[in-house]
């Protein structure tokens, strides 16, 4: 597999993880907005609530998970831009 071959590769897998991370970023932000439309809280209010972290928490890690993941998919992509003989 030449190295063009891989660069598209690792660009590929970028572009999905970018997307997995604004579709894991919706869904904490929609978790997130509910919670404090239904209790008539600020943001920083709610962040000292236990109960704002049992509702959002799952969805916060998978977003954090999802960006962790972007990261690395951008930097392996780097990687293989690198190899084809362009400048990062």
């Amino acid at each position: 597999m030449s190295s063009l071959e891989k660069l598209g590769i690792s660009a590929k897998e970028y572009m999905a993880a970018r997307r997995k991370t604004r579709s894991k970023k919706g869904e904490y932000t929609t978790l997130r907005d509910q919670f404090l439309f239904e209790e008539g809280l600020m943001f920083a209010e709610a962040m000292t609530l236990p109960e704002f972290h049992e509702v959002t928490g799952d969805a916060y890690k998978e977003y954090q998970k999802a960006k962790r993941e972007e990261y690395n998919a951008l930097r392996r992509m780097e990687t293989q831009y690198r190899r084809c003989g362009g400048e990062a």
